[in-house]
């Protein structure tokens, strides 16, 4: 019989926009980033343009932890910071699109 085992302990992804970095979570249930991504997949093959930031939203809100994620929703919604350096929408769509290639790659446990 085969046997399959979760990943409990993989590392969060890490990556920087402008200084300030930010975090996955460990674990990311397979559901919830499959359905994102077939969202995406068909978004790309509408007519509309397939950059969908309300897609790109619900892909960080699902996937960063929780302190990251406050931060990232500070950059790209309060206009009421003054330091806040925002984040524009090719810049989200870019890193989406990285978290996108870079989960896909995370291995499987095989015995």
């Amino acid at each position: 019989m085969k046997q399959f085992n979760t990943e409990s302990n993989l590392e969060p992804i890490t990556f920087k926009i402008d200084d300030v970095e930010y975090s996955t979570r460990s674990n990311i249930p397979a559901g919830t980033f499959l359905e994102i991504m077939a969202k995406a997949r068909k978004a790309q093959g509408a007519e509309s343009n397939n950059n969908d930031p309300v897609l790109a939203i619900n892909m960080m809100k699902t996937i960063l932890s929780p302190d990251s994620w406050k931060e990232m929703r500070k950059r790209l919604y309060d206009d009421h910071e003054e330091d806040v350096i925002f984040i524009d929408m090719k810049t989200i769509v870019d890193v989406v699109q990285w978290l996108g290639e870079e989960i896909g790659k995370r291995p499987t446990q095989k015995q």
